[in-house]
């Protein structure tokens, strides 16, 4: 069974190497209101995917 796609991760090549991106919200900045995005590089899926599971915990919880 293939894994899922998730559609906050994507797979780009920069100079010859594959790399995974993840661009996900972090919830509200509270002094402008502004949604608050997260732009992060990483060398394997599953450290991105590690990276997302954490961000969406502390975006939960209000702690990012």
């Amino acid at each position: 069974m293939a894994r899922r796609s998730d559609p906050r991760i994507t797979r780009y090549v920069a100079k010859g190497k594959e790399r995974w991106r993840v661009t996900a919200d972090a919830g509200t900045d509270p002094a402008t209101g502004k949604r608050r995005q997260v732009k992060r590089s990483f060398t394997s899926r599953t450290e991105s995917e590690a990276f997302l599971r954490d961000l969406d915990s502390a975006a939960a919880t209000g702690t990012f």
